[in-house]
């Protein structure tokens, strides 16, 4: 079974008392083994200066390098300048496009678009407006994948923004499909896009 095929990943983002740049680290949900690291090493700054500043902090570009255990890079999510609506697009460790996020106008509950390589909506992520939760759905409606943030305790909850997050993927989603490596990079997109 690939890294990408565990069905229950638990992603914890890094705590650190001056937070310019994102690190993820992703591991089994069940049986704790370390998978994955996420992190910006491409950070320039300009862009680490204006995350200090709260009106531009959701604002900033950002990319992120998912990689393997090795160091090598199996997914990176990447986003520009934005002042309305993100568009995020999703690469393999080589460069190749395997989607996009794009934004949707909604009045309560976040939502986002999964385009795939082509073109073609693979699916929705919508937001709960009072659960920290977030839903993959086909156009059927069928859920395929969850995001749920996850309790850290008083103290980190009170004194830090560093967040954990359960994703949780349906059986009927294939072992290998593209759309597996967009539901794990969705969860880092949530984190900077929506909670930043």
């Amino acid at each position: 079974m690939g890294t990408l095929d565990v069905n229950n990943l638990a992603i914890k983002e890094e705590y650190s008392w001056v937070k310019v740049s994102k690190v993820f680290h992703v591991s089994d949900a069940e049986t704790g083994e370390p998978l994955l690291k996420a992190h910006e090493p491409r950070l320039g700054w300009v862009v680490a200066t204006c995350r200090f500043l709260d009106n531009l902090k959701r604002n900033t570009p950002f990319d992120l390098d998912i990689e393997d255990e090795d160091g090598q890079v199996v997914v990176r999510v990447k986003r520009g300048w934005t002042w309305f609506f993100s568009h995020v697009t999703v690469e393999d460790g080589n460069g190749v496009v395997l989607g996009t996020y794009r934004q949707k106008f909604t009045l309560l509950k976040p939502q986002f678009d999964l385009i795939g390589a082509s073109g073609e909506k693979l699916c929705t992520m919508t937001g709960s407006f009072v659960r920290r939760a977030y839903e993959f759905k086909s156009e059927s409606g069928d859920v395929l994948a969850r995001i749920d943030q996850q309790w850290a305790g008083l103290a980190k909850e009170m004194f830090t923004t560093a967040d954990n997050y359960l994703l949780k993927i349906a059986p009927q989603v294939p072992a290998g499909h593209p759309v597996r490596k967009l539901m794990l990079g969705a969860v880092v997109c949530i984190d900077l896009v929506m909670k930043e």
